[in-house]
């Protein structure tokens, strides 16, 4: 018999807003691909043989629990001031309340699901970073309680499973979001991830997480999906005088406090962390026995996870520009030094003049770095992958780049994109649908054939999204 796989993945599925003059554009309901990748679905299946097992792999990042900013009124449970600004916390009480808004939001993504399985196929779920919220098991039940009464004599245990790591096919396929080679969304413990061995416990999210929650939730002429987030300095102030320079919202404010409570959220996670780790390996342990690898096994593939940032405070503190901050209000406070000091004025002149701006480029050359960086360390994660388990095909995705990378003669990795809206809309370019990617995978008589492709809908239209007018000075004191 055949199997056929069908692999999506980085949807990030959230609630549906109507933007106010733009803000949060990426949450309008225009840009739902439920449709389309319910033709996709259909497409696999009308296109697929007859006696081929099928299976719907949602690789990651389906829903973005992230994004989701509304809080319930009134609600069933305290929600503090933070949570009210920057969305509940992580707990499995409120991630259950979050899930269930977002599949309200979605019907025709549940519909998909629910009639892929009420033909007798099977979907797996291979948690990501902003839906790891999944890994509570009473937000697992929600999903099948709600797919379920939509697939009425469905069997969901056998036909819809969940798995925190990988989907393992011995000797034919891997599939792994790809989060954990990646320092800014990699989890300390991929297995069990809430912070602590408590019922009700708050789930430990990485850098990636908290900065969409603190930072690009507050600053909604940002598209998190596109990277036009990631911007120069000048960039940073051209887009500051555009859009908040003369309207309620705060960029500067933002970025402060996000910043802040980003590195005290990673500086009281060092300390709970500490001693974990024998913890965190007998869990990955027991995973990994499930998929039939042993202790070895288990512990080589985890020699290539990336170091979480919450272990590189510097590094954290670089990429928020609090660095630079500090680098700046020291000029600052150098230049006022010099003033006040009986020396030569040429002296008070040139240093700030000269050496403050050569210290500058010195500091910003010599500690130069991406974000970006895991995207090349993909290709070695999956050649490590295919040598421990010998599985001629590794799909990941997390980068939404999609593509395939031949490994070694008979060896392939795959990326299996994305799908969430892009462009950068609020900068005068139409937002469009995302590039809806997909991998197939074809595995017949032991041997594994991969593809990859775009979705394109019958009749693909960009999206216009109206630019956020500035209001008058007068109630330019409130903040976001």
């Amino acid at each position: 018999m055949n199997a056929r796989y069908l692999i999506v993945s980085d949807l990030h599925l959230t609630e549906v807003i109507e933007p106010v003059r733009g803000w949060m554009y990426y949450k309008g309901p225009e840009l739902l691909v439920d449709h389309d990748l319910d033709g996709l679905v259909r497409r696999f299946e009308a296109e697929s043989p007859a006696d081929a097992a099928l299976t719907l792999v949602l690789n990651g990042d389906v829903f973005d629990f992230d994004l989701v900013t509304t809080v319930p009124e009134p609600a069933p449970w305290p929600v503090s001031r933070a949570e009210r600004r920057y969305g509940l916390a992580p707990t499995p009480e409120k991630s259950v309340w979050k899930l269930r808004r977002m599949l309200e939001a979605h019907p025709e993504f549940v519909a998909t699901v629910a009639r892929f399985v009420a033909a007798g196929h099977r979907v797996v779920y291979v948690l990501g970073n902003h839906d790891r919220e999944l890994a509570f098991e009473p937000v697992q039940a929600v999903f099948r309680e709600v797919v379920a009464a939509h697939a009425p004599g469905a069997d969901l245990d056998a036909a819809l499973r969940f798995e925190p790591w990988c989907l393992h096919e011995p000797g034919a396929l891997w599939v792994e979001h790809g989060n954990q080679y990646d320092d800014w969304s990699a989890f300390h413990d991929l297995v069990r991830p809430a912070e602590r061995e408590v019922e009700g416990a708050p789930m430990e999210l990485p850098m990636g997480n908290l900065s969409c929650r603190y930072l690009i939730n507050r600053i909604g002429t940002f598209n998190p999906h596109s990277e036009d987030f990631i911007r120069s300095g000048p960039a940073y102030v051209a887009h500051w005088l555009r859009y908040y320079a003369f309207s309620r919202h705060s960029l500067i404010w933002s970025w402060i406090l996000g910043s802040f409570l980003i590195v005290l959220t990673m500086l009281g996670r060092r300390r709970r962390t500490r001693g974990g780790q024998p913890h965190r390996r007998a869990h990955l342990h027991a995973e990994g026995a499930r998929h039939g690898l042993s202790p070895a096994q288990v512990d080589t593939l985890a020699a290539g996870f990336s170091r979480p940032v919450a272990e590189q405070l510097w590094r954290l503190l670089r990429e928020l520009w609090l660095d630079r901050l500090a680098l700046i209000f020291m000029m600052v406070g150098g230049t006022i030094a010099l003033a006040l000091t009986p020396i030569p004025l040429w002296v008070k002149l040139m240093v700030p003049l000269s050496a403050f701006p050569l210290a500058w480029f010195l500091w910003d050359g010599v500690f130069s770095g991406s974000i970006f960086d895991y995207v090349g360390r993909l290709p070695v994660a999956a050649r490590r992958i295919a040598d421990v388990t010998g599985a001629p095909v590794v799909v990941l995705g997390h980068t939404h780049q999609a593509g395939v990378t031949p490994l070694d003669r008979g060896r392939t990795l795959a990326n299996s994109g994305t799908w969430a809206p892009v462009g950068a809309g609020v900068d005068g370019e139409p937002l469009t649908p995302g590039k809806q990617n997909y991998v197939v995978v074809d595995v017949s008589d032991g041997a594994a054939k991969v593809s990859v492709g775009a979705y394109m809908a019958p009749t693909p239209v960009a999206v216009p999204v109206d630019v956020p007018e500035p209001v008058e000075v007068a109630r330019a004191t409130a903040t976001a």
